[in-house]
């Protein structure tokens, strides 16, 4: 219970920093995902949600899964900007590759996997970082 609590004072801690430093939407921290749930709840309780956008997305969605195509990829790849969904595709294809070359199914996705969530985390703590030293070290 003390881990839920602090990560979730942690994490919330951390979007006030990265809001009050550079808002988010803005072009510093344009936040997608933030963004499409910003617009989905703003929707939800002020009664205008874009529901013809959402049943283009329901059918789309179905057609991919009928067509047994990877519905969340196509998704992502649509509401990402290019300079967020072009490394994941990087991602995917050296992920496909590596598969290939690696027939072995021993430790086929825990070495990979650990690594890029290490990268992901360092990533957050370099940028929790610099605000840091940009709003109190100066």
């Amino acid at each position: 219970m003390i881990r839920a609590v602090v990560s979730a004072l942690s994490i919330g801690g951390v979007l006030v920093l990265l809001d009050k430093a550079w808002s988010f939407g803005s072009a510093e921290l344009s936040a997608p995902q933030a963004m499409l749930m910003k617009i989905v709840t703003e929707g939800v309780m002020n009664g205008n949600l874009p529901w013809g956008l959402i049943f283009i997305g329901i059918a789309c969605t179905a057609i991919f899964e009928i067509l047994r195509l990877p519905a969340l990829a196509v998704a992502i790849g649509i509401y990402l900007p290019l300079e967020l969904s072009a490394p994941i595709m990087i991602g995917g294809l050296l992920r496909a590759i590596m598969d290939k070359k690696n027939k072995s199914e021993e430790k086929k996705n825990s070495n990979g996997v650990l690594f890029s969530s290490g990268l992901i985390a360092g990533e957050g703590a370099a940028y929790v970082y610099q605000y840091y030293l940009q709003e109190y070290a100066r």
